[in-house]
This record gives C-alpha cells, sequence and structure tokens, in this order.
C-alpha cells in the first residue's frame, strides 16, 4: 500500500487502498481507451484470487447503433424489433434512472441469448446513464457518433464492419488484440477512434461499487 488518500476525486495524490474491507459488491475493470469492459461480482474477484479462474465475459467497443444481426424472437421481450429496451424502458439523452455501462452489460450477461448492447456514447466516461438496449448475436455498431454498440465476446477482426467508426480508417493488424488497427482523424483518439477533441481524453481504469 502507497500514499495518502484525501477522498478527494480532483485531487493529485496517488494512492492505494486495501478493497477487502470496503462494503464493495460489484467491481467495473476496463481498458484504458475504454474499448473493452468486464464485470465482476465480489465472489468472483475473491475465487479468482484463489484459484486463477478468469471471469466475466469481455465486450468490443463498436461505434453506432447495433444493426446487422437479427429481430428478437416470442417469447422474449423485445420480439418482432431488432432490440429489446426493457432493462431501462424507453428514454432519450442523459437520465439517471437509465443504466451505465456495466449495469447494461451485466444484463446482457444475464440472458443467454444476448449477443450485444448498445447505449449512449457519453456513458463511456462512467458518469453518466443513458437507455440500454440488449441485442440478440450478429449485430454490431453501424457508426453513428450518439450511441456505442458493445458486442459480446467481440474479439474478431472487424474491419468489414464499423469498429473505426465515422473518425476513423481500419487495417487489420493480427498482432493486435482486437485483430484490427484503427488510424484516428485530427483529434480524434481511442481505439476505435469514439474520444472527440471538444470532449477531450478521459481514462478510467476502475470504478468499485
Amino acid at each position: 500500500m502507497y500514499g495518502e488518500n484525501d477522498a478527494d476525486p480532483a485531487g493529485r495524490h496517488t494512492f492505494s487502498l486495501y478493497f477487502v474491507d470496503l462494503p464493495w459488491t460489484q467491481m467495473l475493470l476496463g481498458s484504458g481507451d475504454l474499448s473493452m469492459f468486464a464485470v465482476m461480482e465480489r465472489g468472483q474477484l475473491e475465487q479468482c484470487s484463489l484459484s486463477g479462474v478468469p471471469p466475466s465475459t469481455s465486450y468490443q467497443l463498436t461505434v453506432g447503433y447495433c444493426r446487422g444481426g437479427p429481430e428478437w424472437e416470442a417469447p422474449h421481450a423485445g420480439a418482432g424489433q431488432l432490440w429489446d429496451c426493457s432493462p431501462t424502458g424507453s428514454m432519450d439523452g442523459a437520465n439517471e434512472l437509465g443504466m451505465g455501462v456495466a449495469e447494461c452489460q451485466a444484463a446482457c450477461d444475464a440472458d443467454p441469448l444476448c449477443g450485444a448492447f448498445d447505449i449512449e456514447s457519453h456513458t463511456a466516461g462512467g458518469e453518466s446513464a443513458s437507455e440500454c438496449c440488449l441485442f440478440r448475436e450478429g449485430h454490431t455498431g453501424q457508426g453513428s457518433d450518439e450511441r456505442h454498440c458493445w458486442v459480446r465476446g467481440g474479439m474478431d477482426n472487424c474491419c468489414s464492419g464499423t469498429c473505426c467508426g465515422r473518425h476513423g480508417t481500419c487495417d487489420i493488424a493480427l498482432g493486435q488484440r482486437t485483430g484490427h488497427l484503427c488510424t484516428c482523424e485530427d483529434g480524434w483518439t481511442g481505439e476505435s477512434c469514439e474520444i472527440s477533441p471538444v470532449n477531450g481524453q478521459w481514462f478510467p481504469t476502475m470504478l468499485v461499487r
């Protein structure tokens, strides 16, 4: 353990904490570029610490509304539509009654037929919530900036899709974790060129609640 915890979110001190003594129930782990997230229950982390078993399901961020896959079928809540927004109900814009990325992922994890979820792009920073919609396997982002489509287990090369959104070009790069590499337009950053020059960069690595 190191440093001084001054309890100031905007403070400049660096420090570490013993999580074992805190009353948290879930942990959100994220890559520095916000392209991958994994939610872990406390019990999963404790088991992993003891056994080395990898937890949770990985998701690949693709830019845009989830599209390109099949509709939901009865008796699923979204029957007859591409999306199932029942986890939050229909809503527009940032809404405290909505879900963040971790909650929306948990809803997808809990549905064995869910292959992707989409959520408004402002939620990537971890400080806001929005409508959460679930999709069957086969969907990926169609390129719009206003939403992100998180593809379950989406680790394959996707240069044939929209993994680099509207602000990047995609090249196959088998040496990369994702199998592709995005070259972003000037000012745009992130693994999928999803971070705008207006909003700037913010790289959260872990959220404990």
